[in-house]
């Protein structure tokens, strides 16, 4: 019993030295090279649900670091006729153990998923997840003063269905 404890203390400590070795600096380096997306954005877009049901959206994102640089804060509406038809929230993290972003999506209808994501060759941004019925995939384009991204939806991981665009500039 005193050899178990002993061992699981000794894991235990083992496992936070090697949590300590990622700096904070590290993370903020990481969140860092999103950091043109701070600020307040609009413009407009669509979004597609089943094959014949599109909708155009005035869209609004504001963007937020918190947490001394470490995260950062995505709250995303979308309007249609100027009702509320799209509402999330986002939190972008970096996982250092498993060196990609983490994406924290909540709905305003309740559902929320944990996404993960990484930046491509091209310089765009990549998130996306999988659940029963398929995968989705958002892609990023952005610099100081432009937003665009795209969202696509696969049943097998190989045909993919664009099912979102949003064109958006930065106002703050």
């Amino acid at each position: 019993m005193k050899l178990t404890l002993k061992l699981l203390i000794a894991l235990l400590i083992t496992g936070f030295q090697l949590q300590a070795q990622v700096s904070v600096e590290d993370v903020k380096a990481r969140i860092n090279k999103l950091n043109s997306l701070v600020g307040e954005w609009e413009g407009t877009g669509w979004y597609q649900h089943g094959p014949n049901q599109r909708y155009d959206i005035k869209q609004t994102e504001n963007v937020e670091l918190r947490l001394n640089g470490t995260l950062l804060l995505v709250e995303g509406k979308g309007y249609v006729n100027d009702s509320l038809a799209f509402n999330a929230i986002a939190l972008f993290s970096y996982n250092p153990q498993k060196d990609n972003y983490k994406i924290e999506s909540h709905l305003f209808d309740g559902k929320a998923t944990v996404a993960s994501g990484s930046f491509r060759e091209d310089g765009s941004f990549q998130w996306g997840f999988s659940f029963p019925s398929g995968q989705i995939k958002y892609v990023i384009t952005f610099d100081e003063d432009s937003w665009h991204e795209t969202g696509e939806f696969s049943r097998d991981g190989e045909q993919w269905y664009k099912t979102f665009e949003m064109n958006l500039t930065k106002k703050k």
